[in-house]
């Protein structure tokens, strides 16, 4: 993040405090002018492939002339890529501006100081009000019932893949999580179901019944149908999309693209006409750094913030597809709150040595503190721990040069991804 840019507010408030709840939010928002009201939405909650969908659905929005907002958490390198509308970051100016007014209108709240989340959410909101855009593609943080984006009333809602994440916050039992996530369904509202495991799926068609909202199942009302590596062809209510390439890789990527254009057969019914060529031109023209990102080839490095077991599977999944079994060197970094465990008995089948480091972060897992990840690590593969993660980018690189392997992967962190885009763009 670029400190200079942001208001005195912001740069204040703790990153890391949760604190879970719609007060605050409804609070701030009736003291700017209610920006939320003023703009056409879709919410997207979920554990694992939300932030993909939504850089899906706003580039195709994007692709048909709409002026589209996309607010998304958390970033890589820059707070201003939380906020874009089409594919441009909010202004230096803008941010500066509008959490000053945001710094103002949360003095004194009767609920409480706001959240480092909570202030940015109501930013953006703020700035997709005064830019007048046509329709914004808002991701949730944090669950879905009492997250700060939970304010909104949008066109279309969609809850992609559920998994356990988070457990402090939302529970160890996938059907709660569910139910949290499910909180974003609105009365009426037509919801998008992604892939779902165990009875998630008929649990949050339950929610929508419930609030006589329509749901399209994945699997049920549209799939993804594999047509090669990294294309696809879709089958909707809408009719049927084939042969698309997509720049992200890995087949839950499809199910991605399939959830966001089911999203857009939604939205046609609420006046948003997008034709087949912007469908195909905005998926085909996505970006979403940092996930499964390639920014280096022969050998490959690359990029991956999967920061969950399911998140960290479907990346062992892509990675065998691409590779075929082939093992290569694993830099990985985690936040202490996760199951580091799980992600590196999955991890370490990857790698023919695994670099652990720690990412630039306060509530970082230690590697060289906390050793009983070592138990689960097959024999065969080594492991090191290298605290500091620029030095372990570049070790990772050195060995992986010195050993033929065909790739660097680095993995887990979003936080250590950041860090690695920077790293590696300035030392190409």
């Amino acid at each position: 993040m670029d400190r200079t840019t942001l208001n005195r507010g912001l740069n204040s408030l703790d990153p890391s405090r949760i604190d879970l709840g719609l007060d605050r939010m409804f609070q701030v928002m009736e003291r700017l002018g209610n920006p939320h009201l003023s703009f056409k939405s879709v919410h997207i909650a979920g554990t694992n492939g939300k932030g993909s969908t939504a850089a899906f659905l706003s580039a195709i929005l994007t692709s048909a002339g709409y002026k589209t907002g996309l607010y998304t958490s958390p970033h890589l390198e820059r707070f201003s890529e939380r906020i874009r509308i089409g594919a441009e970051e909010i202004s230096d100016h803008h941010l500066s501006v509008l959490s000053g007014e945001v710094d103002e209108a949360a003095e004194n709240l009767p609920a409480g100081e706001l959240t480092y989340f909570e202030h940015a959410t109501a930013l953006a909101f703020l700035h997709f009000a005064r830019e007048k855009v046509d329709i914004a593609v808002i991701e949730t943080g944090l669950g879905g019932r009492l997250d700060a984006t939970n304010i909104i009333t949008p066109l279309v809602s969609v809850i992609t893949p559920v998994a356990l994440d988070h457990a402090e916050y939302l529970g160890t039992d996938i059907n709660v999580i569910a139910e949290e996530k499910g909180g974003i369904i609105k009365a009426g509202v037509p919801l998008v179901i992604g892939p779902q495991e165990g009875a998630v799926a008929p649990l949050l068609e339950d929610i929508a019944t419930k609030q006589r909202a329509d749901a399209l199942v994945y699997g049920r009302d549209f799939e993804s149908i594999e047509g090669g590596e990294d294309a696809f062809h879709y089958r909707g209510p809408s009719g049927e999309l084939k042969g698309i390439t997509l720049p992200l890789h890995g087949r839950h990527q499809k199910e991605n693209a399939a959830v966001a254009l089911a999203a857009v057969g939604l939205l046609a019914h609420q006046g948003f006409d997008v034709n087949r060529q912007a469908e195909r031109r905005g998926l085909e023209q996505t970006l979403w750094p940092g996930r499964f990102e390639i920014v280096s080839k022969g050998p490959d490095i690359i990029l991956d913030g999967a920061h969950n077991p399911a998140g960290m599977q479907r990346l062992a999944g892509t990675m065998e597809e691409r590779y075929c079994g082939k093992k290569g060197v694993v830099v990985a970094g985690f936040l202490a709150d996760k199951d580091v465990e799980g992600m590196l008995s999955l991890l370490a089948p990857l790698a023919h040595c695994l670099i652990l480091t720690r990412p630039e972060c306060e509530r970082a897992f230690d590697p060289e503190r906390e050793m009983r990840y070592k138990k689960g690590l097959p024999d065969n593969v080594r492991c090191r721990v290298v605290a500091d993660a620029g030095t372990a980018l570049e070790e990772g690189r050195t060995l992986m040069h010195s050993s033929d392997a065909p790739f660097l992967l680095v993995a887990g962190s979003l936080y250590l991804v950041g860090t690695a885009k920077k790293y590696f763009r300035e030392n190409r």
